[in-house]
């Protein structure tokens, strides 16, 4: 305690003289000076700063256990002093006191060295117990020393660990409390490494070791009767695994590279081959979890920078993923990966996202649906199911033909079904004023979707992006279709704070009366943690020969009015947008923009040159 008071003093007393005033928070923008100041220095494979925020982390970690067991203890001797002491035998080492586990005798962890592991497997299968008696927590701590490579290799500890794993009940706790002891870091030493290891950014808002845990408990709620209405297709699938233990195996290890520079999801595989030797696993299971540790990333990846209607993309995941299991322990890792990650990464829109391709990829491995394997069929497939449903709502082929006979193929292709029902209605309804402006609940509410038809000219997505920014709304993704009577149909997924339905359509009729006149959106303040990161913009290009369009991929800090300062540049080089998807990391974008020349085809080298320097230039400042 002493070690740790000099500690905490000693950053307090440097925060204070930092800040200029008393200042009792260790604020994201003051954390590297600090480092700096207490002497870290960057490393290879760390930054300064989060070497310096792992020994915070730790020791106001030590500071916590350190004040439960003696809260514990003064509980003990001097509220409950008079009260009878409640004995009842467990096993051989262990019994139950007044509700709290203990050891019979002290000499048990030395006698019985795996009983350092029994401990949590007693807690699981007795929910009854309230925890660890305080002096059993104590031999714990001066025993650690005996989990060595003698004790890792010891059959009955393997053993015990992987029933610890399997229990129906009581992982989340008990990971946790192996955790908090030290047991968990001192088995593992490949997870003792990431404790209190944090990621100096916007995006990670928990330590590795803190998000391991929580994507751990994740994954429990999905196997969880009471939280089924959570995520009702996550606890369906997970029914369907037939070893969830693997699951929660690939989420202690998704991470645990984290902080040692190079490829963690690489890096990360080396470390989960070796525990699923140690604790002799099939290699089929092991192929499983290595496949999940390397690859779970991929699949968020795919569903936010890709179009999830182009077949060659569903292809290429398929031949990835290759089997339904693995995709599967994949959706359900990678729903429970980002919900661990930050409280307010996961919304409805990542959710269809994700839906969508856990269940597209289907049809390509299991070879069930012939159809829907190109552009064409796909539309067509579309084309039908949306008119069938229509005329059973009432509405008659003509009228729909007649409407539909201006639209391409490609309008088909990126809208589902659901989509293509609602815009048409929204159009055949539609006796007012130009433009079209209809919205509705996307999943959630906090997220919509809109619908804008309007006369094409240039400088509507630029028009849409600057209103919707002003309305201080999020752009997520943005569809833009051009029929072949020069209308433009723009679907817009947004979020953001306030979704005032009436204030987004005069905004929009207001800037789409005036397209000659656009500004992008620049608020007078800027926050002030986005100030921290600020970064370079990365351009790339791909050509998609297939579909004759551009992929350009978009890395930069993130920034209030970014999207519309980027639908500036599209403006003034005369590109036209066609699909767009808007991911925002924390501090950072990851933003892919499916772009052509105004009169269509993919962009030439100079003109994708061209677009990099002006995008540069206007988000460099």
């Amino acid at each position: 305690l002493h070690k740790a008071q000099n500690f905490l003093w000693t950053i307090r007393f440097a925060l204070h003289h930092l800040a200029g005033r008393k200042q009792e928070k260790l604020m994201i923008d003051h954390q590297r000076e600090l480092a700096k100041q207490l002497g870290y220095e960057d490393n290879e494979s760390r930054l300064a700063v989060e070497q310096f925020m792992k020994d915070y982390y730790r020791c106001a970690r030590a500071v916590a256990q350190m004040n439960s067991l003696l809260l514990q203890l003064f509980e003990e001797t001097i509220i409950l002093a008079d009260e009878q002491r409640d004995i009842k035998i467990l096993n051989r080492r262990f019994q139950s006191h007044n509700g709290y586990l203990e050891t019979i005798n002290p000499g048990i962890f030395a006698y019985y060295p795996y009983a350092l592991l029994e401990v949590f497997l007693i807690l699981e299968q007795n929910p009854q117990l309230k925890g660890v008696r305080a002096s059993t927590i104590r031999q714990i701590h001066a025993h650690l020393h005996l989990i060595d490579d003698k004790f890792r290799a010891d059959l009955r500890t393997r053993t015990l660990f992987m029933e610890i794993i399997r229990q129906p009940k009581g992982i989340t706790h008990e990971f946790r409390r192996m955790n908090e002891l030290d047991v968990l870091g001192a088995y593992l030493p490949e997870f003792g490494r990431i404790v209190g290891q944090m990621q100096h950014d916007l995006f990670h808002a928990y330590t590795v070791d803190e998000h391991t845990l929580f994507l751990v408990r994740n994954l429990r709620r999905f196997s969880c009767e009471e939280y089924k209405n959570e995520f009702p297709l996550c606890s369906e699938v997970f029914y369907q695994l037939p070893k969830p233990e693997l699951l929660y195996i690939a989420g202690i290890y998704h991470d645990i590279a984290k902080g040692r520079g190079g490829d963690h999801s690489v890096l990360g595989v080396v470390d989960a081959t070796e525990f699923c030797q140690r604790h002799s696993l099939s290699s089929y299971d092991t192929d499983l979890i290595c496949f999940l540790v390397r690859n779970h990333l991929a699949m968020s990846a795919t569903a936010q920078k890709s179009d999830l209607e182009d077949p060659d993309v569903i292809k290429k995941f398929a031949e990835q993923v290759k089997t339904t299991d693995r995709l599967n322990y994949l959706y359900l890792l990678t729903v429970a990966d980002i919900r661990a990650t930050n409280n307010n990464l996961w919304n409805g829109w990542r959710d269809s996202l994700l839906r969508q391709l856990s269940h597209s990829p289907r049809q390509w491995i299991e070879h069930s649906e012939a159809q829907a394997k190109s552009t064409r069929e796909k539309s067509y497939k579309k084309y039908q199911e949306a008119m069938q449903q229509l005329q059973a709502k009432g509405r008659q082929q003509q009228e729909i033909s007649l409407l539909w006979q201006a639209y391409d193929l490609d309008y088909f292709l990126r809208h589902s079904v659901d989509e293509l029902i609602w815009q048409t209605e929204q159009r055949l309804d539609h006796a007012g004023e130009d433009p079209l402006i209809a919205l509705r609940s996307h999943n959630d509410k906090q997220t919509l979707e809109l619908f804008i038809v309007t006369h094409d000219r240039p400088g509507i997505f630029a028009a849409i992006t600057s209103s919707l920014e002003q309305c201080q709304l999020n752009v997520l993704d943005a569809k833009i279709n051009v029929t072949s009577e020069h209308e433009a149909l723009n679907t817009f997924i947004v979020n953001g704070e306030s979704l005032q339905s009436a204030e987004i359509i005069k905004a929009l009729r207001k800037q789409l009366a005036n397209t000659s006149e656009i500004k992008p959106y620049c608020p007078l303040i800027t926050p002030r943690t986005m100030k921290l990161f600020k970064t370079q913009p990365n351009i790339e290009f791909e050509t998609n020969t297939q579909l004759n369009h551009t992929v350009m991929s978009l890395y930069t800090h993130d920034r209030p009015g970014l999207v519309s300062a980027v639908a500036q540049v599209f403006l003034a080089c005369q590109i036209q947008l066609i699909n767009a998807k808007i991911n925002t990391m924390g501090d950072q974008v990851e933003d892919v923009f499916f772009i052509t020349r105004q009169d269509d085809g993919a962009l030439s080298e100079e003109e994708e040159s061209l677009l990099k320097q002006r995008l540069v230039e206007n988000l460099s400042h």
